[in-house]
């Protein structure tokens, strides 16, 4: 297995074991109650109910000895490692380390507490606290003495690093020093040994593969498969079908750099079958994946590449994987690239600069570090301690021998002088907090009211237009009631217009008030048949558009959310009015759905004004910039775009524009289905 298919699959199975291997004879029963815990947690792939099955039984099997303490704090990290969550992992290692202390010092002391320091530093790197990390490391490297076990654990970890900063030749010099110590002996289990030696032979294969030196990396490759077909006893069936299928990813990579494609495509298929069985190494369906598609490409498969990036797609939708993700992006700008689509190879590419310059400057701190170079500060700067220390010593020693009642009056002295100062510090600090503390308070209060504040201004509101509806709805329908009577004046007329006019107006903005979102949790969530809803605003709209004499086409698919329906309603109004708005008379207006990734798309597309490129940020905004006139003069508040983005994201759905100026303007919505 590759460095990647270490770190998530076996790493994760033996970060149980290597805890647990120098102390077996104590702990026999402990172990196969452990075993079988891991066993069943493994093979479930960490649901929620099964985790806390898990820790239940971790707890059940564990005393509260010190050593007991250890495995127990041990196996919790690891669970926390595994999901990522290195900030509690680094927790679990540190009571690790501080249940070692005051223990006796035999071998069984030497091997944990280095296994414990390796473990810090994985977690510390993990959190790109470098310089921790290797200090740490290097104090490992001190406590590891003659346990040829942690030596390997170090030198597979030292690998890894330098993998990670592209320095493949002293990786493969780590690893295989790795494989000569475990090759020659150590106390692990047959099975922590058969894992490890597989992981670092397949491992070297892969830095030879990064260094182009392609036939030393398929030698490397064919050795990890012989030697799992050879040892396989010593290991589960699941497990070897893992470990075969992530070495058949990394050997399809070296096949398809000499030119041998078509082994190259049935080992990535294979690899991609084997690792989507349940309890697999789903992580690594992706790298294959990605290969997958670069060698259809290369052969201009674009309908088998296309197919291929949608299930890579789908995958990084349930699983992020930032590197995966800037590969994903660059084949889909090769792709587009191919089909002639530079517009969107062009958008592709960009995003994949963006994301790839992001994680580069983020990993430029590890990638600058020398670990040789670092280890040999690290070892002048305890030598130089341990010599400073010592001078030190001997300094005070003559000082004590010759002027011990001198010192003795200036030791009681500077220890009075600095319990008074001391205490001097306390109370100014204890003022100081007591001072901060009563700010604080009064912040939270003024933010409390802010808050209540806010909330009653937004009740109020409401209530004035839910008031003011009324006698306005009254001033507009008389006004159209005068209106139908043609005994007026020409004055008159105009005024009643004028009056007709402002209240239908008023009316409108009364609506985008009333229509002001409120909180999440306040919706009436329901399934809501998209179609139906559609075709609802459509009808109610149909005479609205009819006055500019404009059409509407509704294309629907099959498609329920979850929502408030009376919201969604208003979102899609919204947006088909603005459509009939601002396109011009005799125009089409294009309503259509379509489903991706698990959600529903809704377009709705005019042929109006467009929106010109310095407005398009602000669109979605209450902003006066913003507003414009429809084509019959019709007004613009301001409101209902902004409105509809508060109603969209408490769907936890998403609102976008695309809008070509003085030709066409296409608003998109997205929802995730039920």
């Amino acid at each position: 297995m590759g460095p990647r298919g270490y770190l998530s699959v076996l790493l994760f199975t033996c970060f149980f074991i290597i805890t647990v291997v120098s102390s077996c004879s104590l702990h026999n029963n402990k172990d196969a109650f452990r075993a079988a815990t891991i066993d069943s947690f493994l093979n479930t792939r960490l649901s929620m109910e099964d985790s806390n099955r898990f820790f239940y039984m971790v707890d059940s099997a564990f005393d509260q000895s010190p050593w007991q303490l250890y495995y127990k704090y041990s196996d919790k990290r690891a669970y926390y490692t595994y999901k990522k969550d290195y900030t509690r992992a680094l927790t679990y290692v540190d009571s690790m380390l501080l249940v070692m202390a005051n223990r006796p010092n035999d071998n069984i002391y030497f091997s944990n507490y280095a296994n414990a320091l390796i473990l810090k530093g994985d977690a510390l790197l993990a959190l790109q606290r470098y310089d921790e990390a290797f200090q740490v490391y290097y104090l490992a490297s001190q406590s590891i003495s003659t346990d040829t076990f942690r030596l390997i654990q170090f030198c597979n970890r030292l690998g890894m690093v330098c993998y990670k900063q592209k320095k493949y030749s002293e990786a493969a010099e780590y690893y295989k020093k790795g494989f000569r110590v475990r090759a020659y002996g150590g106390n692990a289990s047959y099975y922590m040994n058969f894992a490890m030696q597989q992981s670092n032979l397949d491992n070297i294969g892969l830095c030879y593969s990064k260094l182009n030196k392609t036939d030393s990396a398929l030698l490397y490759f064919d050795s990890t498969l012989s030697y799992i077909d050879r040892y396989d006893q010593y290991s589960s069936a699941s497990y070897n079908e893992m470990a075969r299928a992530v070495v058949y990813g990394n050997k399809a990579k070296a096949l398809a750099d000499i030119g041998n494609d078509s082994a190259a495509e049935r080992l990535l298929n294979e690899s991609i079958r084997i690792n989507r069985l349940p309890a697999h190494a789903l992580e690594d369906v992706p790298y294959s994946l990605a290969k997958l598609a670069t060698l259809y490409l290369k052969h201009n498969k674009l309908p088998e590449t296309n197919h291929i990036l949608a299930q890579l797609k789908a995958g990084l939708d349930t699983a992020p994987n930032a590197e995966m993700l800037i590969r994903w992006n660059q084949l889909q700008s090769i792709y587009y690239e191919k089909m002639n689509d530079y517009r969107q190879a062009d958008f592709y590419l960009n995003r994949y600069i963006k994301v790839n310059d992001s994680v580069t400057a983020t990993q430029q701190q590890m990638l600058n570090i020398d670990i040789n170079k670092t280890f040999s500060y690290f070892k002048s700067e305890y030598d130089l301690s341990a010599l400073q220390k010592e001078n030190r010593f001997k300094s005070i020693s003559l000082l004590i021998a010759t002027l011990l009642f001198v010192m003795g009056v200036v030791i009681i002295f500077l220890t009075r002088k600095n319990y008074l100062q001391a205490r001097k510090h306390v109370k100014t600090l204890e003022v100081l907090n007591e001072s901060i503390s009563l700010k604080n308070d009064r912040l939270q209060k003024a933010l409390f009211s802010l808050e209540k504040s806010q909330e009653e201004n937004g009740r109020m509101l409401r209530i004035v237009a839910h008031d003011l509806r009324s006698p306005i709805s009254g001033i507009h329908g008389l006004s159209d009631l005068l209106l139908r009577n043609n005994n007026h004046t020409a004055q008159e007329k105009a005024m009643l217009e004028l009056i007709y006019t402002s209240s239908t107006h008023s009316i409108e903005l009364i609506k985008d008030i009333l229509h002001i979102p409120v909180a999440s949790e306040e919706m009436n969530r329901e399934r809501v048949d998209m179609t139906v809803l559609l075709k609802y605003c459509i009808e109610l709209l149909q005479p609205r558009a009819a006055e500019k004499t404009q059409r509407i086409e509704l294309k629907t698919v099959p498609a329920v959310i979850l929502g408030d329906n009376e919201r969604l309603w208003r979102v899609f109004s919204n947006l088909i009015t603005n459509a009939i708005k601002f396109s011009p008379l005799h125009s089409l207006i294009e309503v259509s759905m379509q489903l991706k990734d698990n959600h529903v798309i809704v377009s709705v597309r005019d042929n109006g004004i467009g929106i010109p490129a310095h407005l398009m940020d602000k669109v979605f905004e209450s902003s006066k910039e913003a507003k414009r006139k429809g084509t019959a003069g019709e007004p613009s508040f301001g409101l209902g775009l902004a409105i509809c983005k508060q109603i969209v994201i408490a769907h936890n759905g998403s609102i976008w524009a695309e809008s070509e100026p003085g030709k066409e303007t296409t608003f998109y919505t997205s929802f995730p289905l039920v």
